[in-house]
């Protein structure tokens, strides 16, 4: 269901008031994110959770425990390919460095949580009523 006018320009002024008050927030949004490397590696987790079980059912098949062993190994290797995939690692600068996390900025303070975007909002709600209050 498409937004009317008054919704659009309602959210657009959303927008514009969280890219003035956050610049950082601003240039995640505006970088491109690491997708064609990250289905990559995803596709290739997925080719290997489903080569495991076949070479796995392949070796109950012959009653072999080193194919079976062999297929439960390649399924884990699947395993830890798409959880260390799904976990979004932060995007690098140009010169290498971790562009995600404040490194001891202006503020010196860092978050209680583990950083995550859901994290800073909370955070960010919980500054402004303790403050109004």
């Amino acid at each position: 269901m498409p937004l009317s006018e008054h919704e659009q320009r309602v959210l657009e002024q959303i927008e514009r008031s969280l890219y003035a008050e956050d610049p950082k927030f601003r240039a995640a949004v505006k970088k491109s994110s690491h997708k064609p490397a990250r289905i990559g590696s995803l596709k290739l987790a997925i080719g290997c959770g489903v080569l495991g079980l076949v070479v796995l059912v392949g070796g109950v098949w012959l009653q072999n425990v080193i194919v079976g062993v062999l297929g439960f190994l390649i399924m884990l290797i699947g395993g830890v390919i798409g959880v260390r995939v799904t976990q979004n690692p932060p995007p690098k600068n140009k010169d290498g460095k971790s562009a995600g996390k404040d490194r001891g900025g202006s503020s010196g303070k860092r978050s209680s949580g583990g950083g995550g975007v859901a994290d800073k909002a909370q955070e960010r709600m919980r500054r402004r009523f303790e403050g109004g209050q």
